[in-house]
């Protein structure tokens, strides 16, 4: 007869096994046989708004980009940002996403916030709960890219939560 720690010893192991195996599901289906989700840079429209001694500038850019991959479709994306010390920059932004994620169309929005030194920018971004439309309610993404000045960027993708 077991006693109640081999049991829950028992369960445990259970409970493990089934989390790993819905990571490693998780991780094909972000990874969708390969597909690489990538962004190009349509336009690019930056206009400082305050520059100070010493090299500090603040700019607000407006980012069209249009997405392939597992996220299809276009999205403005309006950066608020910071340069100081010779060309570093810390940046936010608020994007809107309209298009489909794996055949789901609708819309959403995306935080992001980032830096940029040494000629690479380095940004992570994830939804901003709340403001999917359509058939992506419910969709919970992040994701981050690391880029130099190229205009079509490849990035990785998280899902939190699914439709």
């Amino acid at each position: 007869m077991k006693t109640l720690m081999e049991y829950i010893i028992v369960l445990c192991l259970v409970l493990f096994s089934c989390q790993s195996i819905a990571s490693d599901v998780l991780k094909k289906q972000n990874s969708e046989f390969g597909m690489i989700n990538k962004f190009d840079i349509i336009s690019w429209d930056e206009k400082p708004y305050l520059e100070l001694s010493g090299g500090v500038k603040y700019s607000k850019t407006l980012v069209v980009k249009e997405y392939h991959g597992r996220l299809k479709g276009k999205a403005q994306l309006e950066y608020l940002m910071v340069y100081y010390d010779e060309g570093q920059a810390t940046f936010v932004g608020v994007e809107h996403f309209e298009g489909s994620f794996d055949g789901k169309k609708g819309s959403i929005a995306f935080e992001h916030k980032g830096i940029f030194k040494d000629g690479l920018a380095e940004s992570e971004f994830a939804s901003i709960v709340g403001s999917a439309l359509h058939d992506l309610v419910g969709l919970n993404l992040q994701g981050h890219y690391s880029s130099g000045h190229s205009m079509s960027i490849e990035f990785e993708l998280d899902v939190l939560s699914q439709l």
